[in-house]
Formats: C-alpha cells, structure tokens, sequence
C-alpha cells in the first residue's frame, strides 16, 4: 500500500508539470502552431511504439521472470534483442521520413518544413527510453523507474520550456519539439545505467537469444500497445488532416492531451501495480488470484474514473480556458475524449494478461480493430459532427478494442476462478 501511495503521487507531481508546460506551449505557440507541434509529438509516439515491436508489454513477463530466477543471461539476451530491433527500424522510419521531406521540399509548392521532420530523429532514443523504464519496473523498482521516466523526464521538459518562452528566444513549434525530447536522451542514459547497475550486465554471458518466441509474443502484443498510445495521438492526426479550421486543431489537441493526463496516471500505475503480479499468476495458473487482481483492478480504476469524468463535465471549460479562450470551443470534444480514455483505463490490463495467457490470435484481432477503426471511422463522423465526430469515432473504436476483451477475460476468469475454489473444496472434503 505504500509502495502504491508513493507511486500514485509521483504520477500525480507529473500530471502537475505535463498539465502545466502544455498550457505554456498553447498560450505561446497559439491554436495553429501548437497543432503542428501536437501531431509531430503524436508521430513520434506512434512510431517509437512501433520500433519496440511489443517488447515494452512482454518485458514485464520475459524480465521478470528471468529475473526472478536470476537467470541474468537471458534478460541480457533479451535486452540486446530488442536495442538491435529498435535501431533496425527506427532506420527504416529514417528513410521513409527523409524521402518524404525531400519530395515536399523539391517537389511541391510546399516550402514550409512541417516538425515532424525534426522529431522523426528522437525515435529511436524515445523508444529505448521507454524500453529501459518498464524494464527497470519488471526488476522491482516500480518507485525508481517511475521516479526518473515521470518526475525527472518531465522536470527537464518543464525546465528547457520555461528557458525557450524567455525574452531570449521566439518560441516556435520547432523549437518546442527539441525542447521536449532531447531529456528523452538523458533519461535513456541514466535509466540504462541503472538497469546496467542493477543486474549486473556487463558481468554476465549472454545466452543463446530465442528471437522466434520473443518476436511471437512481442508482434502479438504490439498491436495493444500501439493502440494504447497511438488512440489519442492518432486522434490529433486525424484532426490536422480532416479539420479545415487549423485552429481547431489545436483546440482538439488541447482537449486531448488534458483527457490523456488521466491515461498516463493510472495506466501507468496500474501497469506498473498489476501486470508483474498478472504474470506470475499465469505462470501457476492461479486463476482465483488473477480473478482476484481483475475485481481490484476494476473497483479502483472505477471510482477513480467516476471522479474525473465528474470534474471534466462540472470544470471542463475552465480548464480548457488556462490554455487561451479560443480553447474552450473543445469544450463537448474533451467530455468525449474523457469518456474515451476512462474506459481504456478500467480496461488496459485485459490484452497483456491475454497476451501472457498466450492467447495472441485473440490480443491481435481486439488491438488491430482499434487501429483499423479510428481514421475510417473519424473521416466519416467529421463530415457530418466536425471535431465531435472525430472524438466520437475514438470511443467507438476503444469500445470495440478494450471493453470487449475486458468483458471476455473477466467472465472467463470468474468461471475458471470458480471451478477452482469447488475443486479445492472437494479435495478437502
């Protein structure tokens, strides 16, 4: 229970500072600049997902366990497998973005260099880094890891941005994504070290690697942790590319990133409290204990959903209007976009439980549809409701892609829970 305090207050000292440089970067960038600088850092957030191939999930169930049983080789192996991975294609994203920048550049009328074109350079540093934090969780440092991935990373964040909006410098949307990412670098650095520290690394033989099993597990449950990230973020794109008003934009990209503070606190969390534990209770097939977890889970994630959607729709305005007045038209937008990543709160752990129940067909087709789903689904809205139809189109996509395996794996757990308690009911008799 301490331990959980301490973590649900790093979470929330983070929120604070996110909350805070956003509403910096909106009142100095305006609507249209901080919508250009919000679908760069939405890219990037798909792409540095994507170089993991999944290993950001499967790390909590392949490190743990080695590590449990202090086989140290293997988590070096596994290590190594997914740095060579992530390098290989972050290079295939380099080439893809450079040559998109040329023809823009030389080709068309185009002459304005959107920041994408410079956040495509952090992907690789951004997907380690991220790589790095859940492995440090997975070595039963929850408290550390979140320490330096939450608090530090975003404290360096605030820093560089309360620098970069002096008299000194022209806060521009460029500016602002270097400002923002290259503490991605820093923390990468200290994070390795400490995962170097901590397992002692460099003093250990690497075991023959098992690439088939890892890349199974890590390409299955890919697909969950891209939609995770990708929901929101894919919604800003949507946004840039449907929206006629580049103002609005910015407006939706405000109301999505003020609904997502919600995600990265008690995902997080939750991750961070219950996936380790999920995958020793599926290790021992303990399904009363994971019946267990599942019913904590739920209750808490809840009640604390409850709160926030009462706080979006009593304060949502006001909160908007820190952002600049012309923020507050996302107003109906944010109340979507909070019902949105409510649920995908209660319902984040259901695919990586499946997932280490190796269930990987049912993980793919429930993740795959929330990808699929949302730009179709958001073209059409928006043509009829504007930027509530893209907001709209995202919880579709979230009711098909996490309510529907959260009901699956808790019916499923219950029935199974269940027989095992009259099955050990019946031995004792």
């Amino acid at each position: 229970m301490k331990k959980n305090s301490y973590l649900f207050v790093i979470q929330l000292i983070s929120l604070m500072m996110v909350f805070t440089y956003n509403i910096v970067l909106a009142r100095n960038l305006g609507p249209a600049e901080y919508g250009d600088f919000s679908t760069a850092f939405s890219f990037v957030s798909i792409a540095y997902v994507i170089c993991l191939l999944g290993a950001d999930i499967t790390a909590f169930k392949f490190i743990a366990i080695a590590y449990d049983k202090k086989n140290i080789g293997e988590v070096k192996a596994f290590i190594k497998f997914v740095v060579v991975t992530t390098v290989g294609i972050s290079c295939l994203f380099y080439l893809i973005c450079f040559s998109t920048y040329f023809i823009v550049i030389y080709y068309t009328s185009i002459k304005t260099v959107h920041p994408v074109f410079l956040a495509i350079v952090f992907i690789p540093f951004m997907s380690l880094c991220f790589f790095f934090y859940k492995v440090l969780i997975s070595l039963s440092q929850p408290i550390l890891s979140n320490f330096i991935y939450k608090l530090m990373l975003n404290g360096m964040v605030f820093l560089l941005l309360m620098i970069s909006t002096s008299e000194l410098m022209q806060l521009t949307a460029k500016i602002a994504i270097f400002m923002v990412l290259v503490p991605w670098i820093v923390v990468l650095i200290i994070l390795l070290y400490l995962v170097i520290k901590t397992t002692q690394l460099l003093y250990v033989e690497t075991q023959i690697i098992k690439p088939k099993s890892w890349i199974v597990a890590g390409v299955s449950s890919m697909p969950f942790s891209l939609s995770l990230m990708a929901i929101a973020n894919l919604g800003i794109i949507a946004a840039e590319f449907f929206l006629h008003d580049e103002q609005m934009v910015g407006a939706f990209a405000s109301a999505s990133w003020i609904a997502q503070l919600f995600n990265s606190i008690f995902v997080s969390l939750a991750f961070t409290v219950s996936l380790s534990q999920a995958s020793v209770y599926v290790e021992n097939n303990q399904s009363a204990g994971l019946y267990a977890l599942l019913k904590k889970h739920l209750i808490t994630t809840s009640i604390f959903s409850l709160l926030f959607l009462i706080t979006v729709i009593l304060f949502g305005k006001e909160i908007l209007s820190l952002y600049g007045e012309y923020y507050t038209s996302a107003y109906s937008v944010l109340i979507w976009l909070a019902i949105m990543q409510s649920l995908i709160v209660i319902c984040c752990i259901a695919i990586p439980i499946l997932n280490y129940m190796k269930r990987y067909l049912l993980t793919i087709i429930f993740s795959v549809a929330v990808i699929v789903l949302i730009l179709p689904l958001a073209y059409f809205l928006n043509i009829y409701y504007s930027e509530d139809g893209i907001a709209v189109a995202l919880l579709i996509a979230v009711l098909i892609g996490f309510l529907t395996p959260q009901i699956y794996l808790f019916l499923d757990m219950r029935k199974k829970a269940l027989a095992e308690i009259i099955k050990g009911t019946s031995n004792n008799s």
